[in-house]
Order: C-alpha cells, then structure tokens, then sequence
C-alpha cells in the first residue's frame, strides 16, 4: 500500500541530489579555472595536449598571419626541414663575407655609442665606422662568484656609462653591478633584477622582481611581483625598495589593477622600463615632475609615472599601443615611445601628446 507513494519521493530526492551535484560541480569548476586547483592540470592537459620537444634548431621564425612557431605547442610550427622545402629556399646564396659600418650618412647623430649584445657579457664604446674604442667584459661567475647554476642570460641585460669611465650593468635574476674602466668589480648587488636601470644623481634605479603569491590573482600559484630598488652610486647599498603593484593599489589608478588577469608565466605587468624625470615638462604635466619616474609595464600596456617619495602612481596612460617599449620624454614634451604590436603584425614608433593623447 505505501509502495507507490514512495516512488514519487524517491525521485524526487535523486532530483534533488543531482540538482546539488551540478551546482557543486560548475561552482568547483569555476574556482579550479580561476585558482588553478585540481583537477586544472589534468583538464588542461586533456584539452592541449602534452607540449611536444623543442626544436632543435635555433631561431624565432614568424609566419605570415602572425602566428609564432616557436610556441612550442602551435601545430603549425614552421620546422626547419619545413623551411628548406620552400622552393625558393633552394636557390639561397651564402651572405657576404663584408662586415662592419657598410653604409654611412650624415643623418646619424655625431658621437660615440655605448653597445651591448646577447652574445657575451661584454660592452663597446664604439664610433660611427664602427671602430672599438673601449671595451668593458667580465663573466657571471667573476661577478657573482657564491652564486651557483647558470644564469638566464649570460650577458649585459643593460649598461650605462658613468662620467668617471666605469661601468654599470645587470644579469637577469642575478644581479647588478657596477664595473671600473678595466673590467673590476667596484660593488655588486644580488638579486632579482631584470630589464633596466636609471641612474639618479648619486643613486641608481634598479627594476626587480620576486615571487608573491596575491590572491586576487591566484590563491595559489605565486606571481612575479615588479618592484623598484635605489642602490647607492657608489657602493651599491640598498636604499629604498618598493612594490609597483602596492604603488598602483595606493594610487587613484588603482582600478587598472581589475583588468589585470593571470598570465601563464605569472608575470601579470612585465615592467620593462625605468626612466628618472628630470622636470622640463613639469609645467605642461605636473606629473613630470624632477625626480618622478617613468615607467613601462608591457603585459598591461601602461605606461605610468611613480613619486618614488610618495611610492605612489601620479600620473598613468593606455594609449595607442600594444606590449610597448622604451618611452622617452622629448622635446616638447612629447612621448616617444615603441609600439611593440599596436600595429600588428608590424611594429612602430610613435610620438604622442600626453595632454591631447593625439598622435603626433
């Protein structure tokens, strides 16, 4: 007698429990996706695929569309084998055994160029025919001899010439340092330095960066977190240090932080320059002021401007540029700036009007 009413209960219950499940299930999906908990990984590899080997030959070949086959995991990698068989590939020639300053004009700029280059630790003071007229070198393991493993990259990441002949450079993740005119090592500061340097007076900028796990980000995986350090000019002390990230959080420019998302590599900003105001153009931004500093981040396509004393954002633009490089004030008041992939697949250079934001 009581056998039929407890079917209709029955299933109402298991309707409830899969009702429940469900929920529970796309809420747990939603925080692996965003906190990068299991069963992330395994998903993740479902749906790639393992990463196949790294190509044995060097190089950063592009293709047309603007896809890149060196990203190991493209299925259109362009090989090298694949590169020959071009048919017009066949009818290479071997380049010339000239080198040197081959074409010279009057419009370069007159005087000396300090040269670095990724293939040795090593600095030039060369002429425009391409002559050395001094040369700074060292090797990692001189500098850092208690440091252990190979570096990252084994050459000067960055150089400036200092008026007394001497010189200062970094390698990435190791260090910076500061070399006399004959290759000595005056001081050397370890740690997390990456990218550029800005001498201010008797001190010098330095870009760092070091693992801090936020979790508006990720609850989990740390990321790398850029941040300025002022070393003493001539001993290399540390001075002052501070985080970028905390400099935006503290800043009215704080909501930039919102658009921000995990990037694979954990490197969310990916400042990449530094450069010391010395106030020409305070009149026409207040933000220029002497001894702020100007600074790029490539991942968030910012370019801003920090009160070191403050340690806080006084001054930020997204302007007509993607992943940029290397903006410089000039004359009158202008940003020069490299546009990485505004123009996509070409790059650019752009001068730009900060109070009218058009492109000059």
């Amino acid at each position: 007698m009581n056998r039929p009413r407890r079917l209709p209960v029955l299933l109402a219950a298991l309707v409830g429990v899969a009702i429940v499940g469900v929920v529970a299930g796309f809420v747990w999906g939603f925080v692996a996706h965003r906190s990068h908990v299991f069963p992330y990984g395994l998903l993740r590899t479902a749906v790639e695929g393992s990463k196949p080997p790294a190509p044995e030959t060097p190089g950063r070949w592009r293709l047309r569309d603007g896809r890149r086959p060196w990203l190991y995991d493209d299925p259109d990698a362009l090989t090298w084998e694949a590169l020959q068989a071009l048919g017009y590939a066949q009818g290479s020639v071997l380049a010339p055994d000239a080198s040197g300053v081959t074409v010279r004009t009057d419009r370069a700029y007159p005087g000396l160029n300090l040269v670095t280059s990724g293939h040795a630790p090593e600095a030039w003071l060369m002429d425009l025919d391409g002559e050395i007229i001094h040369r700074w070198e060292t090797s990692w393991e001189a500098v850092f001899p208690d440091q252990g493993g190979d570096p990252p990259r084994p050459y000067f990441r960055r150089a400036r010439l200092l008026p007394d002949g001497s010189l200062l450079a970094m390698f990435v993740d190791r260090g910076a340092f500061r070399l006399g005119r004959e290759g000595d090592v005056v001081w050397r500061y370890e740690g997390g330095v990456h990218h550029d340097l800005a001498v201010d007076g008797d001190s010098v900028w330095v870009l760092v960066r070091e693992p801090v796990v936020r979790p508006s980000l990720d609850a989990y995986k740390p990321m790398l977190d850029d941040g300025l350090v002022r070393l003493s000019l001539s001993t290399g002390e540390e001075l002052q240090r501070f985080s970028l990230w905390d400099a935006i959080a503290a800043s009215p420019y704080a909501p930039r932080l919102e658009r921000v998302q995990p990037r694979l590599d954990q490197d969310p900003l990916h400042t990449n320059t530094v450069r010391v105001l010395d106030g020409r153009f305070a009149e026409q931004v207040p933000a220029f002021a002497k001894g702020n500093l100007l600074i790029s981040m490539r991942h968030t396509d910012l370019v801003l401007v920090v009160d070191p004393r403050t340690q806080q954002v006084v001054w930020s633009w997204a302007g007509p540029w993607r992943q940029q490089h290397e903006p410089t004030l000039v004359e009158p008041g202008h940003l020069l700036i490299f546009d990485n992939m505004g123009a996509w697949p070409r790059s650019r250079v752009l001068e730009v009007d900060p109070r009218t934001q058009e492109v000059v």
